[in-house]
């Protein structure tokens, strides 16, 4: 069932430039679906707060986020880093 789902959003999808233009969609950029949305606070003005998530199926979901932080320059920062913590 989750493949069907996923095959009607390929099926949708804009293009890339395409998505340019919307604040809310999905879209396929080099072969991979990627969902694009922007925070109801954000202008359009303000690109950098628009998020841009790649679209996977659940199955894959702990194996793709177990490469993601385990390799040993994977991860990301925490928001509420000190720079005492930074060297």
């Amino acid at each position: 069932m989750m493949k069907t789902f996923i095959h009607s959003l390929l099926a949708e999808a804009l293009t890339d430039e395409e998505s340019e233009n919307v604040p809310v969609c999905f879209y396929v950029k080099h072969g991979i679906l990627i969902r694009k949305w922007r925070p109801l606070d954000a202008t359009v003005d303000e690109e950098w707060k628009v998020h841009h998530q790649i679209v996977v199926l659940k199955v894959y979901e702990n194996e793709i986020l177990g490469v993601a932080h385990e390799i040993p320059f994977a991860g990301h920062l925490a928001l509420n880093i000190r720079p005492a913590n930074v060297y």
